[in-house]
C-alpha cells in the first residue's frame, strides 16, 4: 500500500476530473468549493469530503486556501484490517470536523511540515486519520430502528428559529416524551436538546458560508437568543468563533 498525505493549495481555476484512487480532502485554512453527485458544498475548517475512486467531481479554490489531501489506493476487500476504511469509501460524502478531529488535523499538518520527506510517517498519520474519521462517520450511519431521525430533521428544518421542546419532537414520531427521551439517548448517544443544538449550529454554519447575514441575524434565524449565545455554542462545537470561521472563508 502506498498512501500519500500532503498539504496543498487548490487554485481558483475550475477543475473537473476523477481518479483511480480514493481521496479525502479537508480544509486547514480558507475554503474550496466541491461538487459531486449533484451536491455542492464548501470544504473548509469544519467540513471535508470523501471521494471514492472514479467519482467525478468539480472543484475550485475560494481565495487563499490550504488543505490536507490523503490519496489512498483501492484496497483488497478481503483484507480484514482494511474493511472499515473500505466502508468509508463506499459512497462519496461530506463530513463535519469536530473539535478533537480538528486538533488531530492540526497535529498532522505540523508533523507533515516538519518531516515532509518521511513516507512512512505520511502513511501512519493518514491511516490514523482514516480510523478516527470512520468511527465518526460510520457510527452516525447505524440504523435507528425505533426513532426516525430523518423525520425529526425534516421537522426541525423550518422551525430552528423557534423554541423546540422534547414534547414537540416526541409528538413528531408518535411517542411519549419520557419514552422518546430514553430511546433517543440510547440510539444516538445525545440528548434531544443536544441534537437540536447541533442542528442549529449546522444551519448557522451553512448561513455563514452562503449568506451575507450578520452574526446577530444568523443567531436569531437559528434559534439562539443572542450573538453571544451563538458564539459560545459555535466555539464549543467547532473550536472557533463564528466570526473567525466567516473570515476563514474569504
Amino acid at each position: 500500500m502506498v498512501l500519500s498525505t500532503e498539504i496543498s493549495s487548490i487554485s481558483k481555476r475550475s477543475h473537473s476530473h476523477d481518479h483511480s484512487h480514493h481521496q479525502l480532502v479537508v480544509g486547514l485554512e480558507g475554503s474550496v468549493r466541491f461538487s459531486f453527485e449533484g451536491e455542492e458544498n464548501l470544504v473548509s475548517l469544519v467540513r471535508g469530503c470523501i471521494l471514492p475512486s472514479h467519482c467525478p467531481h468539480d472543484f475550485h479554490g475560494m481565495g487563499d486556501n490550504h488543505n490536507l489531501i490523503i490519496n489512498l489506493p483501492v484496497m483488497d476487500e478481503d483484507e480484514p484490517e482494511f474493511s472499515q476504511i473500505n466502508r468509508l469509501f463506499e459512497n462519496s460524502r461530506y463530513f463535519l470536523v469536530d473539535n478533537n478531529l480538528r486538533q488531530f488535523l492540526q497535529f498532522i499538518a505540523k508533523e507533515l511540515e516538519r518531516y515532509d520527506h518521511d513516507q512512512q510517517l505520511q502513511e501512519s498519520l493518514g491511516m490514523a486519520f482514516f480510523r478516527s474519521l470512520s468511527q465518526r462517520v460510520l457510527g452516525v450511519e447505524k440504523v435507528v430502528s425505533n426513532i426516525d431521525l430523518n423525520k425529526i430533521i425534516e421537522y426541525l428544518k423550518p422551525r430552528l428559529h423557534e423554541k423546540i421542546s422534547v414534547q414537540d419532537l416526541a409528538r413528531c414520531v408518535h411517542l411519549s416524551p419520557s419514552h422518546f427521551h430514553a430511546l433517543f439517548r440510547q440510539e444516538t448517544n445525545l440528548s434531544p436538546h443536544q441534537f437540536v443544538i447541533n442542528q442549529r449550529l449546522f444551519e448557522a454554519q451553512r448561513l455563514l458560508e452562503e449568506s451575507s447575514l450578520t452574526l446577530t441575524e444568523v443567531a436569531l434565524q437559528t434559534g439562539f437568543s443572542s450573538q453571544s449565545a451563538l458564539n459560545h455554542a459555535f466555539k464549543q462545537k467547532f473550536n472557533l468563533t463564528p466570526g473567525k470561521f466567516k473570515r476563514s472563508l474569504k
